[in-house]
Order: structure tokens, then sequence, then C-alpha cells
């Protein structure tokens, strides 16, 4: 696992819940029409933190944009921000693109948190370590980007969610079917932000905190959002023009989501002509890749993980027009994951899970609205 404090690597899940429906350095603003806040003590940042909210007048559109919590070994440590919970201290939490629930401990709750009754249990399953969380569901508002040293109280100049379903992690166990799953050594130090989209039917977008924003539900921002390593940080609402990006259109879910499954990607062995197509997922939880082979079908390293000094290549769409990295494993490359892996899961459809070093090369967009990912080449 890549940070012990966060003790959770995740490449997708599944989970069972019952019904949702209970009740480094900023970035300057851009145009003229932006505002830039930065507050000091114990409000919403601390007086190293910044943010900027920025403001497109004309469209109509809010975006607020959050510097990641600095890391020393930058994408190896994965992306994380800091958030505030029905009004509690702040919490640390991974940022995972992979899954689709916000989850934290109990002692990351403040006194302004409702709990359903009936009482609504989960449970939640990482894909990519057997990793089993359960607890149960409350309801509360969420400031995402406060400062580590936020104690409570005015969250100003933060995107702040309407009341929403919170995971609160109560047991942790393993899936007997991953020997190399290991249970978080405390339960306290449990933080992850999913918010991914489609890839389990009971877990509608209501659980994505970014897309849960106020200024969603009253119309002033596009839901979406944007997540760079160039500088590290975090966009919640899209802006009005995402022309620099480059998109592939979604198919809707049944339940308001979109369906991971209609990503297209490939992962390509050119030495050994070997290729694979299936679902692609962009995963900020999971530091390595993760090449998902159908059972029946042929994996080129059965022993489990490609050599290093083997070209891989990632694609978007199969044609790789819209995406394409090109790394040699074991190369000192960003890009480059520490390792690939070959499995056969008990998908009979194959995926391609590139982890999140591919954010050193890409920055990755989620159009909630129109129902698009999107790339935009980094250029250094």
């Amino acid at each position: 696992m890549t940070a012990l404090a966060l003790a959770i690597i995740a490449c997708g899940a599944s989970a069972s819940t019952p019904s949702e429906s209970a009740s480094d350095a900023g970035r300057s603003p851009k145009g003229d029409a932006s505002i830039t806040v930065d507050a000091g003590g114990d409000d919403a940042f601390a007086p190293d933190d910044s943010g900027v909210v920025e403001l497109d007048a004309a469209n109509g559109n809010t975006s607020y944009v959050v510097p990641f919590v600095p890391s020393p070994n930058g994408l190896a440590d994965g992306l994380s921000l800091n958030v505030s919970i029905g009004g509690g201290a702040s919490h640390e939490v991974m940022i995972d693109t992979g899954s689709e629930a916000l989850i934290v401990p109990k002692t990351a709750l403040g006194s302004d948190v409702q709990t359903p009754s009936p009482s609504q249990p989960f449970t939640y399953e990482y894909t990519s370590n057997g990793l089993t969380l359960e607890g149960e569901i409350v309801m509360a508002r969420v400031a995402i980007g406060v400062s580590s040293s936020f104690k409570g109280g005015a969250t100003n100049g933060l995107p702040v969610t309407t009341s929403m379903p919170v995971r609160v992690v109560e047991s942790a166990s393993c899936d007997s079917a991953y020997p190399h799953c290991q249970v978080p050594p405390s339960l306290s130090t449990v933080g992850m932000l999913g918010i991914g989209f489609g890839r389990d039917p009971s877990v509608t977008p209501s659980s994505n905190a970014l897309l849960e924003v106020e200024e969603v539900a009253d119309g002033t921002m596009r839901p979406g959002y944007i997540v760079s390593d160039h500088p590290p940080q975090l966009t919640v609402g899209l802006p009005a023009s995402t022309a620099d990006f480059s998109s592939l259109a979604l198919a809707p879910a049944s339940n308001g989501d979109w369906l991971a499954t209609s990503l297209e990607g490939c992962v390509r062995l050119p030495a050994i002509s070997w290729s694979l197509c299936g679902t692609l997922l962009v995963d900020t939880g999971l530091d390595y890749s993760l090449v998902s082979v159908p059972s029946g079908a042929t994996t080129p390293y059965d022993g489990g993980a490609l050599p290093n000094g083997v070209e891989i290549d990632f694609l978007a769409p199969s044609d790789g027009t819209v995406m394409t990295s090109v790394v040699d494993l074991g190369s000192s490359s960003l890009q480059t994951p520490p390792s690939v892996e070959f499995r056969h899961p008990p998908e009979t459809t194959a995926v391609v899970n590139t982890g999140r070093r591919i954010l050193a090369a890409y920055d990755y967009l989620f159009d909630a609205r129109a129902g698009e990912v999107g790339f935009r080449k980094v250029t250094q």
C-alpha cells in the first residue's frame, strides 16, 4: 500500500448497500471574473495553504481549484485532500477514481451528522486487494479541501456538499480470494473519497461528494472534475470550456450514473504482438497497473508481473487517438508504473487499469452532465 495513513488501495469496488435516499501551491485565477480566497488560522485554510474559486460570470459556471496535500514522493504516495464531515475536524482522504463512496471512521465525524432510522448498514469491497469494509451510512455535509489544522467551524471559500451519504467504517476484513490482502492496523486511519462512476449499480451518484456540491444543486456549477498532477490539484466543477481535452462518450446507466464498461481502452505489448481491449479504468487509488484478463483467455505473463525492460502501451480508445501512454517498465519516467500485474478475475470482461501514474502524462476529466471522460496531454 502506498500510504499507511490511508490504508486503502482501490481499483474499483463492489458494494452492497440499502437505498441512499435517506434523509504544493495554489493556482492563479483565470480570467477577469475570478475570485481568490485565502484565509488563515483555524478557518478553512492554514496560513500556508491557498485555494482558488474560479467564477465564469458570463456562463454561470463556478469551479473550485483545491491543491492536493503535499507529499514527498508525489504520485507514488497517492493524491489526497483533507475534508470536514458534519462540521468535524480535518480528516485526510485519498482521491480514488476507481471507487464510488466516501468512507471514513467514526472519529472523523462532527456533531452535525444525521443517522437514518432504521439504520443503513453497508459492505464495500475493493477489488484490487480484497479489503472489505463494513459499517453504517450516515448523512452529512462535507467540506472539501480544509487545512490539516482545521478544527471545525466556517469553511468559507471551499466546495461544500449538500447532505449526502457517508459510509462510516466499523470493521475491516479480507476476502479469502486475495491472499495478499492486509487489514489496516487502525480504522482511524481509513479515508477514501471515491469519485468514480458506474462500477456498481447499487451505488448512485449521490455518493460522489464532487457531484453533490451546493453549486451543482443550485445550477451554477457544471458537475464534474479535473484531476491533475501539474500542479497537483483537483478542480471541482468544470470550467465553461474544456476544448483542450480530447473526450470519449459514455453510455448512461439505469441508476442515473454512467456505465464504467462503456469506456473503451486497450493494453499492448509490442515486443510479443499481444494486446487486450476492454474497459479502461484510470484509477488514482492504485499506484501500479492491473490488467484483468477474462477466464479462458491467455495472459502473456502467468507468473503475475511484467518484467522490467518491456514496453507497454495504454490506449484510449483502441486506436489511441484520445490517449496513448507508452512506457518501458523499470524506467525512471514519472508515468511508468512500478509494476504491471496480470490477473484472471471472476469477471468475464477485460479491464485495463492504468493506475495513477498516467497522470504524469495526462490530466483526467470527468463530465457528469455530458457523460464524457477526457484526457489532456501534459506539456512540461
